[in-house]
């Protein structure tokens, strides 16, 4: 369990990487509350392991508190990743941006919840939530559910989610120019999350994940 208070006009970058064995279980509860102007940054790597349960909890109280939460899962065999994620927005001014992904493949499986709450009077927000999956087998499952709840007007609110596998076009086009096709997937998986890897702020830590 972490907890953290940011206070007016603070900064924190924060990773957590996550690994595992077959049978290991990782729970992490994530709770933050942010004052005035404070910005939170933070990554969730969950790489490996049996099953991954990540619960989160933002509040941003004062005026210009700002998070960027990242998350990317990897999933094989029979692995589970939970990913649950609540933001509240308790003042005017407030900034959230959201950005999971997951790669899952074998007869592993995920979730993800995310809700993002905007108080009454907590006007002139912006928030932004996305969820994009890749489903590398025909066995593997993802359960996606982005929710906003609005109590406020002129607010600026999206949220969306898309859940598939390879393109194949994609797949196609670099096998026509003689790309394996093994090599041609990887291609376009670290394609996939590299968005989420390049937005890391520990140089080491890209370099350690080096799908």
């Amino acid at each position: 369990m972490v907890e953290i208070l940011l206070e007016e006009n603070s900064n924190i970058n924060h990773c957590c990487l996550q690994e595992g064995n077959s049978t290991n279980w990782n729970i992490q509860n994530l709770i933050t509350f942010q004052q005035k102007n404070s910005n939170y940054k933070c990554s969730i790597i969950a790489l490996s392991g049996h099953r991954n349960i990540n619960e989160v909890y933002s509040n941003l109280i004062d005026e210009g508190a700002e998070i960027e939460l990242d998350g990317l899962y990897i999933a094989n065999e029979k692995a589970h990743r939970d990913n649950h994620t609540k933001i509240i927005h308790s003042s005017p001014q407030t900034f959230s941006k959201e950005n999971f992904k997951g790669i899952l493949t074998d007869s592993s499986s995920g979730v993800f919840n995310g809700l993002v709450v905007v108080k009454q009077d907590a006007k002139k927000i912006n928030s932004d939530q996305s969820n994009r999956n890749l489903l590398l087998s025909k066995t593997a499952r993802m359960n996606s559910n982005p929710q906003l709840e609005i109590y406020a007007d002129d607010v600026k609110c999206t949220h969306g989610s898309t859940t598939g596998q390879i393109d194949d076009d994609a797949l196609f086009y670099m096998r026509s120019r003689g790309i394996p096709e093994e090599l041609a997937t990887k291609i376009l998986v670290k394609g996939f999350v590299s968005e989420i890897i390049d937005n890391i702020k520990f140089k080491s830590i890209q370099n350690y994940i080096n799908l």
